[in-house]
């Protein structure tokens, strides 16, 4: 890899008499030269080595190149500020040389092993510890939330608060210390600024933070922390390789899904755990104030958002929860196990408000999708036990994409579930009524469709008009059906309300069997057939 003449300087250090380096120098030199006076033309990518102490030498150097002189000159070598020029005490060629070959040769397999980390298939933690050897210092990777990432693990930064609170994971979970914390990253974000040097409020070490971004916002920041010498700033050749790294890794974000993209939101990633069910009980106190001064003993409902065509995880996702949480108010989201969750805090009436129905109807349909929601509960800690809730019935969800209300509901389908586990204790057509078994017996015989009269009729409450409209059928052709049933089928009138609500749990386990047990329904029949 190409290096500074201050990495030289760094790493030549205990030889080091003088040096005088230009501000910007950057990495640049690629190799070395042994200096003598047939050299015609010269360039940054080298390093000239005067051998001989003659400032004569020093004369014939263009400005701006990069020299090293082995052995102090006299005086006047102070006047030559036009290079950069470093002098050490004489050693020996050959020992020169070798070290000068050896530095180099030290930063070629440690780019190399950074790149190998980066566009490999490497860990992100790999990487993290590639980057450590190369630049010195520990260095930790955190997302927008402040949650780690990746830390090095083969240095560390011993006695810094802010490190130790990153070893913890950060996050939420050291709310105060993330919000005394400088610098703020959303803050970062929004004002565009892509690097922070300064000392640390809250470990009193230097640190140096690099924000990610990802188009144009910022998705993880890399934090350089102090293990030697804190209170100092970072030399200049820790600089110069920290921001090759980043610069170089940079290009490399989309191939590490550990680099979430969050928003800088406390609240998102709270969220996430509560639905992964990792927040524990003893910490729930201690972690509200990430809350935004929400009351977590309110009554909330649990959405999720569900679409079309899947969407990547790209920057859409975050536009996604900032619509979202502009159009329906008190509503907070987060992405779990790439799917859009979000928490609304409910009208006083423990429902969603006229407002939030109609922004939540406004969302769903400017971005052609539909969403399920659990039912009312109080507390947000029990966010957990309706998102398995909502998994339950998301089988049973067949969105109509083309109507305008794609709102459904945990309760239209908490029926579907009860059946479901009951079909795990016993035969689903034992829970039937033994009139509807007849019934079905009567149409496999006589290739009738009585069943589905019935089932229309009750369905509707036994209004004749409104069945009939269902069935496509005239009014008087429903009420011969109707009779026929009760006087020649069944065998007794359908006057009787806990009937028609035996009947009604009947037709629904109908209904499961020949969504979700065909081939138990069949056999059924097929026996009914035989029977006749």
């Amino acid at each position: 890899m190409l290096l500074s003449e201050d990495i030289l300087t760094y790493e030549l250090s205990e030889y080091v008499l003088y040096q005088k380096i230009a501000e910007n120098s950057c990495l640049e030199i690629a190799s070395f030269l042994i200096w003598d006076s047939s050299i015609e033309k010269y360039s940054r990518e080298y390093l000239y080595v005067v051998l001989e102490q003659d400032s004569r030498a020093l004369e014939q150097i263009p400005a701006g190149m990069n020299v090293l002189c082995n052995g102090a000159l006299p005086e006047q070598v102070r006047q030559f500020d036009k290079l950069n020029l470093v002098v050490i005490r004489c050693l020996e060629t050959k020992l020169l040389i070798n070290k000068l070959l050896s530095i180099f040769q030290k930063y070629v397999v440690l780019e190399n092993e950074l790149r190998e980390a980066v566009e490999g298939s490497a860990s992100l933690q790999k990487v993290v510890n590639a980057a450590t050897k190369l630049i010195g210092y520990p260095i930790a990777m955190i997302d927008m939330n402040h949650n780690t990432l990746a830390y090095s693990t083969n240095l560390e930064s011993e006695g810094d608060i802010l490190w130790d609170a990153i070893l913890e994971g950060y996050g939420y979970r050291h709310f105060s210390v993330v919000y005394r914390s400088i610098p703020n990253l959303a803050e970062m974000d929004v004002k565009g600024n892509n690097v922070y040097q300064g000392i640390s409020n809250i470990s009193n070490q230097y640190i140096r933070v690099y924000l990610l971004r990802q188009g144009t916002r910022g998705c993880a920041a890399v934090g350089l922390h102090k293990h030697r010498n804190g209170s100092e700033p970072f030399e200049k050749h820790a600089v110069q390789l920290a921001d090759y790294f980043v610069d170089y890794f940079s290009q490399f974000l989309e191939r590490f899904p550990e680099i979430q993209k969050s928003r800088g939101n406390l609240f998102e990633q709270f969220l996430a755990d509560l639905l992964d069910g990792e927040v524990a009980e003893a910490q729930k106190l201690e972690q509200v104030q990430v809350l935004d001064h929400m009351n977590v003993d309110d009554w909330y409902v649990l959405g999720v958002v569900k679409f079309k065509d899947p969407i990547p995880q790209t920057d859409y996702y975050l536009k996604l929860m900032d619509d979202l949480e502009s159009s329906v108010i008190f509503c907070k989201c987060t992405i779990y196990q790439s799917k859009l969750y979000f928490t609304v805090v409910l009208h006083k009436d423990n429902s969603l408000s006229a407002q939030q129905k109609s922004g939540l109807l406004d969302f769903i349909n400017r971005h052609k999708c539909y969403c399920i929601l659990s039912s009312p509960f109080k507390g947000l800690f029990e966010v957990s036990k309706h998102k398995d809730m909502i998994w339950a019935i998301e089988k049973y969800i067949q969105p109509d994409w083309s109507s305008n209300q794609r709102i459904y509901y945990y309760h239209q389908y908490v029926l579907c579930r009860a059946i479901e586990l009951l079909s795990k204790e016993i035969p689903l057509i034992a829970a039937c009524h033994p009139l509807l078994q007849r019934l079905m017996q009567y149409d496999e015989k006589n290739n009738s469709n009585y069943v589905k009269t019935l089932d229309e009729y009750l369905k509707n409450n036994c209004n004749v008009t409104k069945a009939s409209k269902v069935l496509h059928m005239h009014r008087n052709s429903l009420l011969y059906r109707i009779n026929k049933i009760e006087e020649s089928i069944l065998g007794l009138k359908l006057e009787d309300n806990e009937l028609r609500e035996e009947l009604k749990f009947s037709f629904r386990c109908l209904e499961y069997m020949e969504a979700y047990q065909r081939e138990a329904l069949e056999s059924i029949k097929e026996s009914n057939t035989d029977e006749g």
